[in-house]
């Protein structure tokens, strides 16, 4: 993150490291990019002394995990040697601050408010890059339990469970884990990584209505064949601080249908109070000669809204219809 390596200044003083043993520094710069060919370059070498069993990588607490994992990919452009050529990736690790998430998850600071970016003009917020943290990961470690209840761990807990379904949830105090548990199992796919971006395929499998759990997480679709009104769907989700029932919305990230864009699709995230739209891929109703899908609106193709909602003491009808005001009024508008 920066040109001064705290961190392995801090391990060094330590003295946690055996004499014969090496500290790899990969400083002011970032793993997927500028510093990508020295990651290589520096597992190689450790790999080629064929002694390691296991490697460990952290990343600054600004970095996102699926671009790291993107990295064990890519081929050096001379060599044509790749990461996955020389290391395996086993487990992608999110410490998660058990009693303080929800406050950071309702904080509207951006990653340039708190000094955290790494580049100039960086428009990343605390609450999305969190949800990023937390939603492409293996294995979530729910630390600092010491500091929260047991509801409040409980409730902490099941919000990581309805985010990231997959992934292995175990609760530390100061971080200390058993290293077995860690260096033990591999829990990485690439298979799963690369269906990621299919956020609804878990929910789709679980058609029913989420009973309420037992510290309030629960979940909804919410799917539409109108578009949204963006000034509606700002007032929905966007406002600070959000009204009705909408308020109790912790994670929202999906597709829609957004008026007037009737070329692309809308991607939706909202994390605690910070709500991003962005254009995402094309509808394949405006490609020419696309094949007709399943799910395919006679007039509309696959235009359509369908997101996934996470919230705490959520009432799904009440929500449901406060989403559904956020349509537009007239749907024969939007047919061009």
């Amino acid at each position: 993150m920066a040109s001064v390596n705290v961190d392995a200044e801090l391990v060094r003083q330590g003295g946690m490291l055996q004499k014969e043993e090496k500290l790899i520094e990969l400083s002011n710069g970032c793993i997927c990019c500028t510093l990508r060919e020295d990651l290589l370059t520096s597992i190689s070498s450790l790999a080629a002394e064929n002694r390691y069993d296991h490697l460990l990588i952290e990343s600054s607490g600004i970095s996102e995990p699926l671009p790291v994992a993107e990295t064990f990919t890519f081929k050096e452009e001379k060599t044509g040697v790749s990461l996955n050529d020389v290391a395996s990736l086993h487990n992608l690790v999110t410490v998660v601050d058990a009693a303080s998430i929800f406050e950071q998850l309702s904080t509207m600071d951006t990653l340039v408010d708190r000094g955290w970016h790494e580049v100039e003009g960086d428009k990343r917020t605390v609450a999305h890059l969190l949800c990023d943290q937390l939603e492409f990961a293996d294995l979530l470690l729910l630390n600092k339990c010491d500091l929260a209840t047991e509801e409040q761990l409980g409730a902490v807990e099941a919000f990581l469970r309805k985010s990231n379904p997959a992934a292995e949830v175990v609760r530390t105090e100061h971080s200390v884990l058993e290293p077995d548990a860690l260096l033990g199992k591999a829990r990485f796919s690439l298979e799963r990584a690369e269906e990621h971006p299919h956020w609804l395929a878990e929910a789709r499998e679980h058609e029913h209505t989420p009973e309420t759990l037992e510290y309030g997480i629960s979940s909804f679709i919410f799917r539409a064949r109108r578009p949204f009104h963006p000034a509606r769907l700002h007032a929905a989700l966007g406002g600070r601080p959000r009204a009705g029932c909408l308020s109790k919305l912790l994670r929202v990230k999906g597709f829609a249908w957004i008026a007037p864009w009737s070329l692309r699709q809308g991607v939706v995230a909202l994390a605690g109070t910070q709500l991003t739209v962005t254009p995402g891929p094309v509808w394949l109703a405006t490609v020419k000669g696309a094949e007709v899908q399943i799910d395919w609106d006679p007039q509309h193709g696959d235009r359509k809204i369908e997101m996934v909602c996470i919230g705490q003491d959520l009432d799904h009808e009440a929500a449901h219809a406060e989403l559904d005001a956020a349509h537009t009024q007239h749907l024969l508008l939007m047919q061009a």
